[in-house]
């Protein structure tokens, strides 16, 4: 340990148990990247169309090219991870968030700018590449980063009782993301979108200040083990030894238990993307308002967060094969009522379940499967390629959902693609077995 490992607070120090101060701040650490998930964008989004005077597939155009730019470096900043720790990453990611929502309150001062030096240069031609580099530089950080950092560094301070922490973070994950498109229209309402952008951007960096002083890297950097050990240094004092196998990234790929969780985890990232970028559109297309549509986050998270703390805790003792086969009922009941929509009450309320068993199960899988697959040394690299299949899905479903509606009239077709995506997790699903049992 060096100064920066001890300030302010040495976790040896401390009277209870570090992990569970790591699982405090790194739920604050997911929460904090809403500004970069599209729950958050897309509460700004008609703003910036209003502000940008373009269309809607203009401004997803941009969207989905610069979330698929910032899916290509997730897999390095996984490898980042593993070398120099969460604590260095989270300030960077932080601080590149925070800048990002303060240029986005400036872009169309910037595109005027830019179209005032060439003028003889369709508008379109200037807003989307700068929109596109703003995006990948929003997502990257939020979406990307902040998340991946956050949610692999809690799965690091535990082991038996990780399931149990992630049950925790769960709760406050889900009933935030829930509550945080309302905070950010409050904040939009009070200082319009560019401001509450500056708010978010000012928010982000008191944030930072909170991760340089919690978030740490490895417990066994301090004396500690995951899940509350303490180990008595000696003169040959060395760190407890995980008896899996710790598979790097390249061996984990080989294996069908890698493909298992990251398929699953990418029909998150594409379903939901897609869904909540257009759910105003999708509902009013079904003859349902705008109340009615936004009424189902309400229920939709009190299922979430009920199915995300059992399937927590119940992962530390049952096999993640079975929490997956309860995520694609999730997934298979959100894709048949979506596709249905139009039919009446029952795909309604479908969606609402399925929405809550989907939201549910997706973080066990998520920070869960991982670490009890493939272990821990090499875990940054193996979630940072797996967030970018999940960031890269998530780029291109809503534009798919857009499509869909402005060539057929409807969203079937994304709904039938959904549905057939759910038929192949299940036969992927089947296929899992845990690694570590060779």
């Amino acid at each position: 340990m060096n100064r920066f490992d001890r300030f302010p607070i040495n976790p040896q120090k401390t009277p209870f148990f570090y992990g569970w101060i790591i699982v405090a701040v790194g739920t604050l650490g997911i929460l904090f990247s809403l500004p970069g998930q599209t729950s958050g964008v897309s509460v700004f989004t008609d703003h910036l169309l209003n502000a940008l005077q373009i269309s809607r597939n203009n401004l997803t155009s941009a969207y989905m090219i610069g979330t698929i730019c910032s899916s290509l470096f997730l897999t390095k900043i996984g490898k980042l991870f593993d070398k120099k720790g969460a604590r260095l990453l989270i300030i960077y990611a932080s601080l590149l968030l925070s800048i990002s929502c303060v240029i986005i309150s400036y872009s169309p001062n910037i595109i005027n700018y830019i179209s005032s030096h060439f003028q003889r240069t369709n508008r379109l031609f200037i807003i989307i590449p700068t929109m596109s580099l703003i995006f990948l530089t929003l997502r990257f950080s939020g979406q990307g980063m902040m998340t991946m950092v956050s949610r692999t560094m809690i799965m690091k301070w535990f082991d038996q009782k990780r399931g149990l922490a992630n049950a925790i973070s769960a709760v406050f994950v889900s009933i935030g993301f829930s509550v945080a498109p309302l905070i950010f229209a409050w904040d939009i309402e009070m200082f319009e979108w560019n401001g509450a952008y500056r708010v978010l951007g000012i928010s982000l960096l008191f944030f930072a200040v909170i991760a340089t002083c919690f978030y740490r890297d490895n417990p066994e950097k301090f004396g500690l083990i995951p899940d509350g050990l303490k180990l008595e240094p000696t003169a040959n004092f060395k760190v407890s030894k995980d008896e899996r196998k710790q598979f790097t990234l390249e061996e984990a790929k080989k294996t069908s238990a890698y493909w298992g969780v990251a398929l699953s985890t990418t029909f998150f990232g594409f379903f939901v993307s897609g869904f909540n970028f257009n759910i105003i559109s999708i509902y009013k297309h079904a003859g349902f308002n705008t109340t009615e549509a936004l009424r189902t986050f309400i229920p939709a998270t009190i299922i979430s967060v009920f199915i995300s703390i059992i399937s927590s805790y119940i992962s530390d003792y049952i096999r993640i094969k079975s929490i997956l086969y309860i995520y694609v009922v999730g997934a298979f009941i959100c894709a048949i009522s979506f596709t249905y929509l139009d039919l009446g009450p029952i795909p309604y309320y479908g969606e609402i379940i399925g929405l809550g068993i989907l939201n549910g199960t997706y973080s066990t899988v998520m920070s869960v499967g991982h670490p009890r697959f493939f272990g821990r040394e090499h875990l940054g690299a193996i979630s940072g390629y797996n967030m970018s299949m999940i960031v890269f899905f998530s780029a291109i479903a809503p534009l798919l959902f857009s499509i869909s509606e402005s060539t057929l009239g409807n969203y079937k077709a994304a709904g039938y693609i959904s549905i057939l995506f759910t038929i192949i997790l299940v036969v992927v699903i089947a296929r899992v077995r845990n690694p570590q049992h060779k």
